[in-house]
């Protein structure tokens, strides 16, 4: 908890990643510096995709996740922020990843990487949905 707290908030001497990152970073060290039980535990709670973390979709959309879906890990349900041209919308609608579809082919939206805070100008804590 100390390590995903300490990486993903700003320090004064550097900045913070992305959530989905700071728990791939923490599940590569389980063994060597973590209790890898410990660790699987705490992956589970949050989530692949932590509440809160931005991501970027296979849409080219880019989204802030807001809750878990328990059914499907990798799907969680989120708010949409910015189309694929990285423009604000200008409401804020929630998907659930699990049967979200877009474009004209209605294609499945799954994310394609989590991004840190303040990517394409976008800050979660100065969102307001």
């Amino acid at each position: 908890v100390d390590f995903y707290a300490a990486v993903t908030n700003l320090r004064p001497y550097a900045k913070p990643i992305a959530p989905g990152l700071a728990l791939q970073m923490l599940y590569e060290q389980k063994e060597k510096y973590f209790d890898a039980a410990l660790v699987e535990a705490f992956i589970r709670v949050l989530g692949t995709y932590p509440t809160g973390s931005l991501v970027e979709l296979s849409s080219g959309e880019v989204a802030v996740v807001c809750s878990q879906d328990p059914h499907f890990h990798l799907k969680p349900k989120v708010v949409l922020l910015a189309g694929p041209n990285k423009q604000l919308y200008d409401a804020f609608p929630m998907a659930s990843l699990a049967a979200y579809r877009y474009g004209p082919a209605e294609e499945p939206v799954r994310i394609v990487k989590s991004i840190p805070d303040g990517s394409y100008g976008l800050h979660v804590d100065n969102i307001h949905l």
